[in-house]
């Protein structure tokens, strides 16, 4: 077969790739990974967050979301990914949506609620197949902490 580009520009000395999804369930890569998950990255970046130089980027970055995870929800898509690469050299950050293909069918509903509630034993815990409404919620929620802006800028 056949290999396609890089979708997202390969980074300098210091540059990150993560595939972020909002949660922290089973989201730890090990260090020698070439991409990290929101553990690492909630673990690595607790004093030095991914930074967007103006308010209205991470405004962008927020409509964008938005815009796009109402699409996915309104599909019946869930457990989607948004993949970031932080290249440090050219203080960039590019990031894209991935993985939403995977609809809320039948057999991830029934899935959901035997695990929510709690059915086959081992108690109630928090399903790993969520709606694609609630996938969603969760999804802008995290992402958008995850990421901060310079109050030092303003708008013009």
């Amino acid at each position: 077969g056949g290999r396609l580009p890089p979708v997202l520009p390969s980074g300098g000395v210091g540059g990150e790739t993560w595939d972020l999804k909002g949660s922290t369930r089973g989201r730890l890569a090990p260090r020698s990974s070439p991409t990290w998950l929101d553990e690492n990255l909630l673990a690595s970046r607790r004093d030095d967050p991914l930074l967007l130089a103006e308010p209205r980027e991470k405004h962008k970055l927020a409509r964008a979301l938005y815009r796009d995870t109402a699409l996915l929800a309104d599909l019946g898509v869930m457990d989607y990914s948004l993949i970031c690469r932080v290249d440090v050299t050219r203080r960039l950050i590019c990031c894209g949506m991935v993985d939403y293909l995977r609809t809320y069918t039948w057999d991830k509903q029934l899935e959901s609620y035997v695990k929510a509630s709690g059915i086959l034993g081992g108690g109630i815990r928090e399903p790993t197949v969520i709606s694609p409404k609630h996938y969603k919620r969760r999804f802008r929620d995290a992402l958008l902490g995850y990421f901060t802006s310079s109050c030092a800028s303003t708008y013009q």
